[in-house]
């Protein structure tokens, strides 16, 4: 019988399902307010990538402002990376493998005291990648929570948990800017959304 968690904050108490399902919403929400404004046109995939990440940033970042247990921190660029309690988090797609730990991500984790659950014993936080992942399958937005074992040289999904799924139809349309930024460079792609359109296979646009 498996030892893993039930639920996030078995994993670690910092994890509650309704924080994390706030966040998921904020994700969603931006996916829908992307997919809306760039509804009917094609070969946007890049543009609307980065408007799915420039949302969520700022979104997270905003609430940040007024959540005390949400931290938002500025990584190198325009990347970064957000706090639930001791916990840092990145948001990405529904990858493979996870996006690696940026400069902030590694020292919070080395200094976090919460020992976490693995199946063999308890692991340090600095051992484990934890991600807020989206996808998209047909018209609907799905969010998980997946823990990555990053011990050993290659990552290895330790679990993952599901947070909600939203139609993209019944997210909002309406496409909120806050305090958009003013730096050029571009982050990693961790948001290709590829959406319900049928993207040309010639367009090198799309992110991801």
């Amino acid at each position: 019988m498996s030892n893993r968690p039930e639920h996030p904050h078995e994993f670690h108490p910092d994890l509650a399902t309704e924080r994390l399902q706030l966040i998921a919403q904020v994700v969603q929400d931006e996916i829908g307010r992307a997919m809306g404004k760039f509804a009917g046109e094609t070969k946007v995939g890049w543009s609307r990538g980065c408007t799915v990440y420039e949302g969520v940033k700022n979104a997270l970042e905003t609430m940040g402002l007024s959540t005390a247990w949400l931290k938002y921190q500025q990584e190198r660029g325009m990347a970064y990376s957000v706090r639930i309690g001791e916990v840092p988090i990145r948001v990405q797609r529904f990858d493979d493998e996870p996006k690696p730990a940026m400069d902030f991500e590694k020292d919070l984790s080395r200094r976090a005291k919460t020992q976490v659950p693995f199946p063999l014993g308890m692991t340090r936080l600095s051992n484990c990648l934890v991600r807020i992942e989206f996808e998209i399958v047909g018209d609907e937005v799905r969010c998980h929570l997946r823990v990555w074992n990053v011990k050993e040289d290659d990552p290895v999904l330790y679990h993952s948990w599901e947070l909600g799924t939203v139609a993209v139809d019944a997210a909002p349309a309406d496409v909120r800017l806050l305090g958009r930024a003013e730096a050029v460079e571009l982050p990693p792609a961790d948001f290709g959304v590829d959406g319900a359109e049928q993207v040309d296979d010639n367009d090198e646009s799309d992110v991801g």
